[in-house]
Formats: C-alpha cells, structure tokens, sequence
C-alpha cells in the first residue's frame, strides 16, 4: 500500500527547535549509545538523520554508517570528526522505498520518526527487508496516552482549545492524525504499535523509558538519572517516549556482502552495482536514475502521484512537542 503522502522537510529549521534542549539529546544519545553496546554493528543504517543529533554517537560504534534522510540539506550538513571514526555514506531516501539490498545491514537505528509516518508497518517491512538475520533495530515511539499528552490534554482544556487525541480520554487506537501543521503528527497507542512490530517480523527484546527530561523544571537533573530511570522502570506506561529494540530472526552471516553489492534500485529493487563515488546511475531493470550530489547519493524515489506534503517555516507553525516530538 502507498502512503497517503510524504513530507518535504527541506529549510524546515530542525536545528532552532532544537535549541536549548541539550539534556534531551543527550539522554537519548546514551539510550541508542547503551543499546546498540551489546550488538554487531559492523553495518548500521540511520533513518531520518536529519542534522546528526543522534548520528554522533553512532559514529563511532561501527566501521561502516549509513546516514539517510529525504531532507539532502541536513544530510550534507551533517558534521563528521576528521579523521572519521567509521566509513560514511550520506544517501537521500524515502523510507518507504528504501534503496538497499535485502540481508544488507546489522543494524537499523530510527530515532524520532515514528510519528512522521502514515504508514508505519511499510516502513517496518523495509527495515525488516534489510536486515540480515539475526539484525536488530532500535526505534523511538511517542505511544498515547502518556503523562505528556495528559499534561497537553489538560492544557488545552484550561485554554478551551479543541480536545487533543489521545490526550486525557486517550481515545488513540491504532492510528490517528493528530496534527497537520507544520507537517503531519501521527499518534498511536502502544498496543497498536507493538502488534505492527509483531506482524513485520520483529521480536521486542528490550525496552527503555524517557521523556520527562522534556519537561523544563526537570531539564536541570542529571543524564545519569534519566537513563537508570530508563532501565529501572521501563514498563511504566507513563513514559512519554519509548526506545525499543527489535530483533530479526535467524542466525547473521558472516560476512557481511561487500559495499558494491549494498545498493538497489528503490522502484523495482533490482541489485544496482555502483557507489556514491560512481555519479548517475541508471537501473539496469527499470532504467530510474540514482542523482550525485556534494557528498551525498540522492537515491529517493516518490511514485508519481504522492502526494508531498510542504512544511511551514514559521515559528508559531512549529507548535506543541509533548505528544510526539519532532
């Protein structure tokens, strides 16, 4: 199934929404970091890099990364140590047709994405198509209800403002627009999530809690706090994000396919034979055409008739962040 649309983030201003929210990424970089400790990572995607809030600390765990992102901008802008910890390719994707080879990755990370998708078991399938057996993935979810959308809920009841979805009555199921501006927000309850998990072949083998370092009064405590509450009270289901790690099954093999043996056509998934470094490259089944640019592959393929959805730029368009945070 197409999704309804996908979002054009480009000159969305990410990074200023960012600003002074330094004790979030930090918690959630040593949540991925702790994660991603015990696993292979000889071979690890990134999905929606974005500018590389999450992407330094994965930087280093593994000799190759892959950073994707529909937004080419931010990919390119994103910062690399000199000398680079790990082998670095930047491709431009839409992650519902992703352009690599199936059993091609140990590892998937997709941090504060979840709730951007319409689709999220398609998205599901491909990551699950692109790992080897045995592979694993770490996801980030905002389920509903949580104390964050309860808080939301209540707000906007003081206000009078329209009820929230999933806010105090948590009247979420399996999935839900919530938001459109400044682009689309999707909510869905947790047993909705972890069933769409299930059915794409996943099983759920660790789960870590967070979100409350997103409240202001709570900013000034400790990363260390955040992540032993993480670990100590990872049911609770008041956590307004989840990081879950997810694992194919099978037994991974070794070794890896080489670089050149990575890529796909993303229209018809025929086995492309080039790398980044190889310029235009046209698909030996279908004939789509891969794009070069300044450091990164623009490998991203939209069917025609998709809808794209344009973000605001604004400031006041940037709206609420305690249900699903950008």
């Amino acid at each position: 199934m197409e999704p309804d649309g996908i979002v054009d983030y480009s000159g969305f201003p990410f990074q200023e929404l960012w600003s002074g929210r330094r004790r979030v990424t930090e918690v959630e970089q040593g949540l991925v970091s702790d994660l991603l400790q015990r696993e292979d990572t000889s071979r690890i995607l990134e999905l929606g890099s974005g500018f590389g809030r999450i992407s330094q600390c994965i930087l280093g765990m593994g000799p190759e990364v892959f950073l994707t992102d529909m937004d080419l901008a931010s990919l390119g802008g994103i910062v690399v140590p000199s000398p680079p910890p790990a082998k670095v390719i930047r491709v431009g994707v839409n992650a519902y047709h992703l352009p690599f080879r199936p059993m091609t990755f140990t590892g998937v990370v997709m941090v504060r994405l979840w709730h951007h998708f319409s689709h999220p078991s398609d998205v599901l399938h491909q990551i699950h198509r692109v790992l080897v057996p045995g592979g694993f993935a770490v996801l980030s979810v905002n389920p509903v209800p949580s104390v964050g959308t309860l808080v939301l809920g209540l707000k906007s009841r003081i206000r009078g403002d329209a009820p929230i979805p999933g806010g105090l009555t948590g009247d979420v199921e399996d999935l839900r627009e919530i938001a459109s501006d400044p682009f689309p927000v999707y909510a869905s309850a947790y047993r909705s999530i972890a069933g769409r998990i299930r059915k794409a072949g996943f099983r759920l083998e660790r789960e870590l809690g967070t979100g409350f370092e997103e409240f202001l009064v709570l900013r000034r405590l400790p990363r260390r706090f955040y992540t032993r509450l993480a670990g100590s009270l990872s049911r609770f289901p008041g956590f307004p994000t989840r990081f879950l790690l997810l694992r194919k099954g099978g037994k991974m093999p070794t070794p890896l396919p080489p670089l050149s043996d990575v890529f796909a056509c993303p229209r018809c998934e025929a086995p492309v034979s080039a790398s980044p470094d190889d310029g235009r490259t046209l698909c030996p089944g279908c004939g789509w055409a891969s794009h070069p640019g300044e450091g990164v592959w623009d490998m991203r393929y939209v069917p025609p008739g998709t809808r794209v959805h344009r973000t605001s730029h604004t400031k006041e368009a940037q709206g609420s962040r305690g249900c699903a945070p950008p």
